[in-house]
């Protein structure tokens, strides 16, 4: 072992904390991503209307050709909104989550042993629990579905589909 090397020793109660502020904090921005994931597909849905809007406003009233260009403009804008805003964001998103989750499982697994070794009160080990019980089990991954993270989904739930119905997917 280096001399220089840090103690590697149990966890601290300190530890703990501070692991459970960086799991709060990327809850936090965990949820200002989705927020934020939420936003980008309005802007998508608003982009449709408008190009839909234009488009039978333009067949109605001037030439087909405009409302061809109304509605490849909108499903454009659509394709620009996913690859530039919904992607990049829900990238982001799953990433944080999937750090805050690890981290959380490690703090679950960590927190009888940290609270008997410390001699928590009952107060402190009962405000431990609350705040971990407020962190999922799981990644979320509902609501940020890119086509990428579509098929990821797929292949992850075939073996499931498989112990379900005996058979194997194909």
């Amino acid at each position: 072992m280096k001399p220089d090397a840090p103690n590697r020793g149990p966890a601290t109660g300190d530890d703990f904390d501070q692991a459970l502020r960086v799991a709060e904090q990327l809850l936090s921005g965990v949820d200002r991503g989705r927020h934020r994931v939420g936003e980008a597909r309005m802007l998508q849905i608003l982009v449709l209307l408008a190009g839909a809007v234009i488009a039978v406003a333009a067949a109605v009233l001037s030439s087909p050709t405009v409302a061809i260009i109304a509605v490849v403009a909108a499903i454009l804008g659509l394709l620009a909104g996913h690859i530039l805003l919904v992607v990049p964001l829900g990238a982001r998103v799953l990433r944080d989550e999937r750090a805050m989750v690890e981290i959380i499982t490690v703090l679950r697994e960590l927190h009888p042993h940290v609270a008997e070794r410390e001699a928590w009160s009952a107060v402190r080990d009962r405000f431990a629990r609350e705040r971990i019980s407020r962190f999922p089990v799981a990644e979320r991954t509902r609501g940020i579905t890119t086509f990428s993270g579509l098929a990821a989904d797929v292949a992850k739930r075939r073996p499931t589909i498989k112990r379900a119905t005996g058979a194997a997917a194909p």
